[in-house]
């Protein structure tokens, strides 16, 4: 993982930055080229332009960029020919016979050898372009004045906060121009010495309602979530006491833009080439880049994560449940970074907190809602990419009733379920990337691995085959109804891991196996060893955990599926009943329910 308190400093961006000062004006005009060596610098001196090499300037490529001009460390934010650089000091930036901002390598008999980046734009009479003190590059279209300056009447043509490169800086819009088709984004460079185009991109997306996301190529790795009254879903600990943020989505353009509440302040926001997307704040009387949100540009960390399985049965209208006595209803999950809004969610403004459950509950496809802001989401499907913050977030009512869960089933939040949530990349490496040699069994479900986690706990994974007779509604029923049963007779579900179309769920280790094994299988001779106390007690351990299904726990539930291979024994031959894929659970006031299919071996 990325260090949480990095200092924004030479070895994230290091520079051999602008060679000379021989020019030092604002603006240049198309009888005023920037040769290499030369400079523009905005009128407040917040910013400059020129010619650098990146790293320790022992490298021979040149690039044109806009750096901060105050700060005792110079910090790069916008790189011109980031894929193309000039090898040698030959380079200039001029505007062109077709008044188009161009970057050359002068042969110092003025004769353009070579073009290495233009702004292509059919603008007429662009005679000027000058850096602003917010850090824009601005080719205008129109006169000057006596000065060189632009003059008021002038137009923009062309500016760079329209193609940022890696930076965002105050008052510069990432999103997209509906008018236009131009979608301004952020790209990594490609490494801390190459401001190439990297793999790395931040950008808005208008599907669902609309969010923002770092890719990896095409890969989505983290996501804003949606806008919220004055906030990103996903990202709790934005420092609003530094900037103000704004938020437009209409017919004309989705986009954001942040201004500072004290002009005097240097922030920006940076995606690096490792993908993390940060804000930094530069601190004068420290000298240094302070990190300051978000804290987490991924969502990879080891919190408890509340997971709550929706068990809402789509295609029965409210009339239909409300006919057999069922009573729909919704869990409060606190703190929440509200589930992907691509493909199933809508949006209302200016409904009532209870406006927008009733509208959710009479839609029996809805499977949640929130309402925050003045603003109220419904899902539709899968709650995807959620989590729970340790503060911020937002309030997920999430849907349930008693079609699956038992007729009036009423969940407190002290019976919420809690687990774990392990990464592909932790389960990977503690099934040595699911080797065979590691694999333990197999199930309807699917195969079952041995592991082997860093802190030296040993765990069994059970991976739910692509091709599996069982699938998620096994998936949702084993996490609702094992994770909050605890008897000494019940296999212990740690956790579970979702990763893209991956489901895979965590228990603890059973050294002994399975019961059929030890009687049936290769190693059948180990029960002849089996003193008849031994063999009593398995079966006694085996009465009692279903004695705690059947009587004792906070649901009645039967398993549905027991059989010798469904029991584990521990290092100590105690039998501990597993697979709750094909249970089910009713009301603790019930003693007999009806099932519609059969189930079960």
């Amino acid at each position: 993982m990325k260090p949480e308190n990095w200092v924004f400093n030479a070895r994230l961006l290091p520079l051999f930055l602008f060679f000379g000062l021989c020019n030092s004006i604002d603006t240049m005009t198309s009888t005023q080229p920037i040769k290499d060596g030369d400079l523009l610098v905005s009128n407040g001196e917040t910013f400059a332009l020129g010619f650098f090499s990146p790293g320790n300037g022992t490298s021979n490529r040149r690039y044109v960029g806009i750096s901060y001009n105050k700060i005792s460390e110079q910090t790069v934010v916008w790189v011109a020919n980031r894929d193309n650089p000039i090898n040698g000091m030959s380079g200039a930036l001029a505007i062109d016979q077709d008044e188009n901002l161009v970057i050359y390598d002068d042969n110092s008999q003025n004769i353009v050898t070579k073009t290495f980046w233009q702004t292509n734009v059919s603008a007429s009479n662009s005679n000027s372009a000058q850096l602003l003190d917010s850090g824009n590059l601005v080719l205008f279209q129109g006169g000057d004045d006596t000065n060189g300056s632009s003059s008021t009447s002038s137009v923009v043509a062309w500016q760079s906060f329209d193609y940022p490169t890696h930076t965002m800086l105050p008052n510069m819009k990432l999103g997209l121009d509906r008018r236009t088709g131009l979608n301004r984004l952020l790209t990594s460079w490609k490494s801390h010495d190459d401001p190439g185009t990297g793999e790395y991109s931040f950008r808005r997306d208008t599907r669902g309602l609309p969010q923002s996301f770092v890719l990896k190529g095409s890969a989505r790795i983290w996501r804003t979530g949606p806008w919220i009254g004055n906030k990103w879903s996903g990202t709790p600990k934005l420092l609003n006491y530094i900037f103000n943020v704004s938020y437009i989505d209409n017919n004309e353009e989705f986009s954001v833009m942040y201004s500072l509440i004290n002009a005097s302040v240097m922030s920006m926001m940076f995606l690096d080439e490792f993908g993390y997307l940060q804000r930094y704040t530069w601190h004068e009387d420290k000298a240094v880049w302070f990190m300051s949100a978000p804290k987490e540009p991924c969502d990879f960390t080891d919190d408890v994560v509340l997971m709550v399985i929706v068990t809402r049965t789509m295609g029965k209208s409210l009339t239909a449940r409300a006919s057999r006595d069922m009573s729909p209803g919704f869990v409060k999950v606190a703190r929440v970074k509200v589930p992907d809004t691509s493909e199933v969610a809508h949006s209302d403004v200016n409904l009532s907190k209870e406006a927008c459950e009733d509208k959710c509950l009479r839609n029996c496809s809805c499977s949640a809602y929130i309402s925050d802001g003045g603003i109220c989401i419904t899902w539709y499907g899968n709650l995807m990419d959620t989590r729970v913050f340790s503060n911020g977030g937002s309030d997920l009512y999430v849907g349930v009733d008693a079609v699956e869960l038992g007729d009036d089933i009423q969940i407190s939040d002290e019976e919420k379920v809690e687990l774990s949530i392990f990464d592909m990349v932790t389960i990977s490496r503690a099934t040595n990337k699911f080797c065979d040699a590691n694999k333990i069994g197999e199930g309807a479900f699917g195969p079952v691995y041995k592991g082997l986690l860093s802190t030296g706990k040993e765990i069994a994974v059970k991976r739910l085959s692509t091709i599996s007779k069982q699938g998620l509604s096994e998936f949702n029923s084993e996490v609702a109804l094992i994770a909050k049963l605890q008897h000494r007779n019940l296999v212990r579900l740690l956790g579970c891991c979702i990763h893209e179309e991956e489901r895979m769920l965590i228990y603890e280790y059973m050294p002994n196996g399975s019961l059929d094994s030890l009687i049936f299988g290769v190693e059948s001779t180990r029960s002849k060893s089996l003193t008849w106390r031994r063999r009593l007690d398995i079966i006694v351990g085996i009465a009692q955990g279903v004695l705690y299904l059947h009587r004792d726990s906070r649901l009645r539930i039967i398993h549905r599926d027991l059989k010798a291979s469904n029991v584990l024994l521990d290092c100590e031959m105690n039998p501990k009943v597993s697979d709750f894929g094909l249970a089910r659970a009713f009301g603790g006031d019930q003693s007999s329910a009806k099932t519609r299919r059969v189930v079960g071996t």
